[in-house]
């Protein structure tokens, strides 16, 4: 997003994000900016739990502004999709079961250095 000035962000949709324990970048709030009722604190009304607060301008720094509801929500499935696909790759990478360091391989057989007698 190109440099917006604080007042012009009313109006304008939005994601916070989190890391899930793998690392990974998820949508963790949502929602849209309705009012500004004085400067430094924006009226914010969130969709999951569908709730309106008060925030502050500093707390809003990290989150990523969006002109309309659709930009918005391709960009939520995009990111579902891109932990989805880590969790999956995450999930090919099973613990050796004797060593219980991680084998590398999609199976539940020992790694490399046990099965080599190590």
């Amino acid at each position: 997003m190109r440099h917006r000035d604080e007042a012009s962000l009313v109006g304008w949709f939005f994601h916070s994000f989190a890391h899930t324990q793998l690392g990974i970048r998820s949508v963790e709030l949502q929602g849209r900016v309705v009012g500004r009722p004085e400067p430094g604190w924006y009226l914010v009304q969130f969709s999951q739990p569908e709730t309106i607060q008060l925030v502050k301008f500093e707390r809003m720094s990290h989150w990523q502004f969006y002109p309309d509801s659709d930009s918005m929500m391709m960009t939520a499935a995009y990111e579902k999709l891109k932990v989805e696909e880590k969790e999956s790759q995450q999930s090919l990478i099973r613990a050796c079961p004797r060593c219980k360091e991680p084998g590398g391989i999609p199976s539940t057989g020992p790694c490399t250095d046990c099965a080599n007698g190590g």
